[in-house]
């Protein structure tokens, strides 16, 4: 039990003695964080795939009938079969 006091204050004394410690010492002798190297280049993406043929377009609606041509004239008349006398 005695001893253990003993290390106790001995625990305490040395964290005394720790804080008047130059810092600059300190942060010489301390591990740093260990800054990690750069970051590693990505490895680049896949190509785009080529798209697909385009879909026919399909046909649109009928326009509207032209105008009616012009009328051909008539063929010469055929002439009667003659009457008989009355």
């Amino acid at each position: 039990d005695q001893q253990d006091q003993l290390y106790r204050s001995n625990q305490v004394d040395r964290l005394d003695q720790e804080d008047q410690v130059d810092p600059s010492y300190r942060q010489s002798h301390c591990y740093r964080e260990d800054q990690g190297g750069p970051d590693l280049p990505g490895t680049p993406g896949r190509p785009d795939f080529p798209g697909g043929p385009l879909a026919p377009v399909p046909f649109g609606p009928r326009g509207p009938s032209g105008p009616l041509g012009p009328i051909f004239p008539g063929g010469p008349l055929d002439p009667g079969v003659p009457g008989s006398p009355s």
